[in-house]
């Protein structure tokens, strides 16, 4: 008998759970090292949002706690329009979690694919100039992103021309 591949998350957050009082979780869109990304409806705004939570695992530690507190912090009150917005922090007794902006569209590692690795250099030259410009920004600030790659970069579907995002 094959042993199936254990899951990569310790705790998951079902539909309709409301958090933070107004966001309630739609479905899970991801997961990496240090948590879980939802989205959801913030029923406040009206709005989808997506909502990255620390993994309980990761969140008993002290040094992770305030290195996530950190980064809501310092990123609600950072903008720029190739960044996702972050609006809101929630923090209680089961988890913390960053509320951001939902970004639809593919990652620029699912873009590259799509092409076979053969971007046009025009859409590459955009989207590059667009990120390292809001790198620079970002830096600018007193903000490393740390793990900047084609994953953590979203690309909207909705333009004329490919649109980034930085996530994470």
């Amino acid at each position: 008998l094959a042993s199936e591949r254990p899951s990569r998350h310790t705790h998951l957050l079902p539909s309709g759970t409301v958090i933070g009082g107004v966001y309630t979780i739609a479905g899970m869109i991801g997961e990496g090292g240090m948590g879980a990304v939802y989205s959801a409806h913030d029923s406040a705004r009206d709005r989808t949002v997506a909502i990255k939570v620390l993994h309980p695992n990761l969140a008993g530690d002290a040094d992770v706690r305030r290195r996530f507190a950190r980064e809501a912090r310092l990123m609600r009150s950072f903008s720029h329009a190739h960044v996702a917005s972050v609006f809101d922090f929630v923090e209680d007794d089961r988890f913390l979690a960053i509320v951001m902006e939902y970004v639809e569209g593919p990652t620029l590692t699912q873009e590259v694919q799509r092409w076979a690795g053969r971007m046009p250099y025009g859409e590459i030259r955009l989207i590059m100039t667009d990120v390292l410009d809001a790198m620079e920004q970002a830096h600018r600030y007193g903000a490393v992103h740390r793990d900047l790659k084609p994953d953590n970069v979203l690309l909207q579907v909705s333009r004329e021309r490919p649109y980034p995002k930085i996530i994470d």
